[in-house]
């Protein structure tokens, strides 16, 4: 039973350089996320009129599990050191640093642009984009009643 003992040890090498592999790994992942959220990153700034999502604080939060960005807001100040001006639907201001905003995906920004036409009222906007947002309507069936 020399043989198994060496396969046995064998299996142990496999998993432990596996181990230490994930880990390293794991180790990158964390570094490239945590440079790619720095505040000096230019891929991370923002203009007047983006359409951005804001990360939500943990008491604006229900579930684990809830999604963890609220919107959209529009950037409607640029200030120093990474903070913005950012307006909701309603056209409420608040302000973030940009580590708690993202971007919106392109189809989104556009729903947001077409839902901000001066012929609604901000509920319903607000209604609707969030409806869209999560997909759960398709804007050409939506009618004023």
């Amino acid at each position: 039973s020399f043989s198994n003992q060496e396969e046995d040890l064998e299996i142990i090498k496999k998993i432990n350089l596996i181990r230490r592999t994930l880990q390293e790994e794991s180790r990158r992942i964390r570094n490239t996320e945590m440079v790619s959220k720095s505040p000096n990153n230019s891929n991370v700034k923002f203009e007047v009129g983006d359409i951005v999502m804001k990360w939500k604080e943990p008491h604006e939060k229900i579930h684990k599990l809830d999604n963890k960005w609220a919107g959209p807001y529009r950037v409607k100040q640029v200030y120093g050191n990474g903070a913005y001006k950012i307006e909701d639907l309603s056209g409420i201001t608040y302000t973030y640093n940009e580590r708690k905003l993202q971007k919106m995906e392109e189809g989104d920004k556009q729903n947001w642009e077409e839902l901000m036409g001066e012929d609604m009222l901000n509920e319903e906007k607000l209604l609707l984009v969030k409806l869209t947002i999560k997909g759960n309507i398709n804007q050409t069936h939506v009618s004023k009643e």
